[in-house]
């Protein structure tokens, strides 16, 4: 038996056609939307369709649009966050954290990703975790007043998990 499979080999031109896709999907910042005429109206359409979806607490169906607009537009931090909460409402915690940590390196700017970290891991029982998330949106609020919601929340949380720590060390 051959050590190699003739008819397992890869055409050279398929290979170079791979690697121009890969290398304009990851170093030039191309997506596969754009490689398939996909317009921001034909986003938009499906991103209000998922947003809809998703208000009606259909979160399955809800998936399945950001899911495609994912595929299509991975670089629009929108349709990441609106992805990793479906994940989140479907209690699929350790993949929406994963999620909202693709939102964080898009957007670092922006508190919501980790504040919803945060919850994700109050969801598993990892209080210690989730009290550094809310640490760090805490941090990231500081003297921002856009983002006073979240460091309310934020806050309000910790005051939460404090209780819940106090109460069971009575026991």
């Amino acid at each position: 038996m051959s050590a190699t499979n003739p008819s397992l080999a890869v055409d050279p031109a398929l290979q170079a056609q791979i690697a121009e896709v890969t290398d304009l999907l990851l170093n030039q910042g191309i997506t596969i939307g754009q490689m398939h005429n996909l317009t921001d109206q034909d986003y938009e359409a499906v991103y209000t369709l998922g947003f809809n979806l998703y208000n009606q607490a259909k979160y399955e169906d809800a998936l399945k649009a950001f899911t495609f607009l994912n595929f299509f537009n991975h670089l629009e931090p929108r349709y990441i966050k609106a992805l990793a909460a479906c994940q989140q409402m479907l209690k699929r915690y350790e993949t929406a954290i994963q999620t909202y940590a693709i939102a964080t390196i898009l957007d670092a700017s922006d508190p919501n990703p980790t504040l919803h970290i945060a919850e994700c891991l109050m969801g598993l029982g990892m209080k210690e975790e989730a009290i550094e998330a809310l640490q760090l949106v805490l941090e990231a609020t500081s003297g921002k007043p856009q983002y006073a919601a979240q460091g309310d929340r934020a806050e309000a949380l910790l005051e939460l998990l404090s209780d819940s720590a106090a109460k069971e060390e009575e026991k």
